[in-house]
């Protein structure tokens, strides 16, 4: 990490409204985020960087503030397998996200873990365990 690029530097010399324009001129379909407070923005921009699309670009301009837009996923009610994923592609770049690793992969694989018991037995309440002890007669 270089300390000369503004990107790596701390989250609070970040010069958030000349990085959040960048974001702007390389996605301008997302020119309606910025008539909002500087807080949504941040929540768009957690939101976005779940998708593959901005991810690269919203780690690369706004680095020193991904532990708290990563954050931001564990507190959300939507669970997909995006924050997993992209979790996974930022961690090896940004080492910074590391400690907070075990707390999102731990809430990441619960979910996912509970997606694939549903999706792969849709009929678990009706199996053989549950009918033991509901008897139709």
């Amino acid at each position: 990490m270089s300390t000369d690029d503004p990107a790596h530097s701390d989250a609070f010399s970040l010069p958030f409204q000349a990085h959040f324009r960048r974001f702007l001129a390389a996605f301008p379909d997302q020119s309606s985020i910025d008539a909002l407070p500087t807080h949504e923005k941040l929540v768009r921009l957690s939101i976005l960087l779940k998708n593959p699309l901005y991810t690269a670009q919203i780690a690369r301009l706004f680095s020193p503030l991904l532990v708290d837009l990563c954050a931001r996923w564990l507190d959300d009610e939507e669970q997909d397998e995006a924050k997993f994923a992209v979790f996974g592609l930022l961690v090896p770049a940004h080492e910074e996200l590391y400690p907070y690793a075990p707390s999102f992969l731990f809430t990441s694989l619960s979910f996912i873990s509970l997606t694939l018991i549903s999706e792969s037995s849709p009929s678990f309440c009706a199996g053989p365990l549950w009918s033991m002890g509901h008897s139709d007669s």
